[in-house]
């Protein structure tokens, strides 16, 4: 990325709203993006604690997003899933 330093006040302002406008957007989309706990997990898939430590450290989950302990992301698992990586959810 080749990023230029702003040459007037008035692009310094530019560029700052620009960057706010990001971060709100940011925010939005972490605040706002359903996530699933381990519990969750072993709910849809009906299977014990023991078998999702084992899919863990087989690498057969998409990786958890890290915010306060592991979280996965439903789009994340069903794109698994229509792929035949998972299986089919007992309950949602």
């Amino acid at each position: 990325m080749n990023a230029t330093a702003p040459q007037t006040f008035d692009d310094l302002v530019k560029l700052c709203l620009s960057l706010q406008e990001r971060c709100q957007r940011l925010q939005e989309l972490v605040c706002n993006t359903p996530r699933l706990h381990r519990k969750d997990l072993m709910r849809r898939y009906g299977i014990s604690e023991d078998t999702l430590d084992r899919w863990l450290k087989r690498g057969l989950l998409p990786p958890p997003i890290r915010i306060r302990g592991k979280l996965w992301r439903p789009e994340d698992l069903e794109a698994m899933e229509e792929a035949g990586q998972l299986p089919c959810p007992v309950s949602s």
